[in-house]
């Protein structure tokens, strides 16, 4: 390979050597990305089994999401996760279990959230598009409603995307926020259901949810058996 290599001119050579050096950095990656990968989960509480229920609060109320990091890890520049992919995961997972209404405006809140970004990232392309004198770039912003007419008001329109988006993250982290502000109270009556104290500093946050989740089917069985009485 090395020998036919040298019979190629300067500037081929060159080319060959160029993708061969893309190629090798491709397959190191592909092969390294997943111990990479596994090596920030390791530092991270990315799981309802690894993140205490009290951190999962906290975040709630707080918003701050380096709280996934483990205390004690090395810290580690995430290349491979995201924590806020991780966090709506958790959010997912909490909400489905425990809170169905809050679950689906969740949902929803996320779904608009990415069509909006989705638009905007449309526009700010089709910007580019325009500076290059390709009419593509007008004929995608009008399928989307922005205006056309300069590119200021096509940057303004982009501006006022971008504010939706922080009014919706707004919003949903006071929604976080009055679930967060709950746990106290949440706790007392898993606690008076029980008929023990729970180590708070202990409990996991799948733990947490499949308390929460048999004291539900254990209501509803009681409810049924009572209505069966009745009849």
């Amino acid at each position: 390979m090395f020998a036919s290599l040298q019979k190629l001119k300067p500037r081929k050579q060159r080319n060959v050597k160029g993708f061969m050096r893309l190629f090798g950095k491709a397959l190191i990656s592909t092969y390294l990305a997943p111990s990479r990968r596994k090596k920030e989960e390791s530092k991270l509480y990315n799981t309802p089994q690894k993140l205490k229920m009290e951190t999962f609060f906290k975040i709630m109320e707080t918003g701050n999401l380096s709280l996934l990091r483990k205390p004690k890890a090395k810290k580690l520049k995430l290349k491979y996760l995201n924590l806020n992919e991780i966090w709506n995961d958790l959010l997912d997972y909490y909400y489905s279990n425990v809170n169905k209404n809050s679950w689906t405006e969740f949902i929803n809140y996320i779904n608009e959230k990415i069509r909006i970004e989705n638009e905007i990232l449309r526009a700010e392309a089709s910007i580019k598009l325009i500076g290059l004198g390709d009419e593509e770039g007008i004929a995608v912003l009008e399928e989307m409603g922005f205006p056309t007419d300069s590119i200021k008001s096509i940057k303004a329109a982009i501006n006022r995307k971008k504010t939706t988006i922080n009014l919706m993250d707004a919003k949903h982290q006071k929604e976080n926020k009055k679930e967060s502000a709950s746990f106290e109270k949440m706790i007392a009556i898993v606690e008076l259901q029980l008929g023990y104290q729970l180590r708070i500093n202990e409990l996991t946050l799948s733990r947490w949810v499949g308390i929460l989740s048999s004291m539900k089917e254990k209501h509803r069985a009681e409810t049924e058996a009572i209505k069966e009485k009745k009849r």
